[in-house]
């Protein structure tokens, strides 16, 4: 059959997010902590794979993106990115940068492989702001802050939202 219970694979970046839905992490399931060659059942495990989703993508390192690349190649399409697998990567790269990265570190950033960008043919932006809808004013704020547009206004804002040392 074309579509089969394992034609999606739900992975996260990071162990507390794939912990949210019961999934694993992208790390551990592409084998990339390994240098390995993978193995037969490594491969089955990826036999009906036909959509991997990636949550927490925005925490990857440019190199770790690199290394998945070459993980997927070897279990599919050599000659295709990502082994020719359909990949949704979901994340929030105004959340936080990698730990410890460098401007080369990041998928998005001019001094990466690029490979972020140029493998990469649709781009959804959600922009709304449901999280925000009992504040509207601090998630306009937010969004002026993802964008780097911040007024002295909104940083007087924020500095009012400091906890003191009472936590008040």
């Amino acid at each position: 059959t074309l579509w089969s219970d394992s034609s999606f694979l739900f992975t996260a970046y990071t162990g507390s997010a794939a912990s949210l839905f019961g999934g694993v992490t992208i790390v551990k399931h592409a084998h990339l902590s390994s240098n390995k060659p993978l193995t037969d059942e490594d491969l089955r495990e990826w036999e009906d794979v036909r959509i991997l989703v990636i949550d927490e993508i925005s925490f990857m390192k440019d190199y770790e993106l690199l290394r998945l690349d070459k993980r997927l190649k070897e279990m599919r399409d050599r000659s295709k990115p990502f082994g020719g697998f359909s990949i949704i990567f979901a994340g929030d790269f105004r959340q936080l940068e990698p730990t410890k990265s460098e401007d080369s570190d990041l998928l998005f950033s001019s001094k990466s492989s690029g490979h972020w960008e140029n493998c990469i043919n649709t781009i959804i932006i959600l922009d709304n702001n449901h999280r925000f809808k009992e504040d509207p004013e601090y998630g306009e704020l937010l969004k002026r802050m993802w964008n780097g547009d911040l007024t002295r206004q909104d940083r007087e804002l924020i500095n009012t939202r400091v906890i003191g040392k009472n936590g008040l």
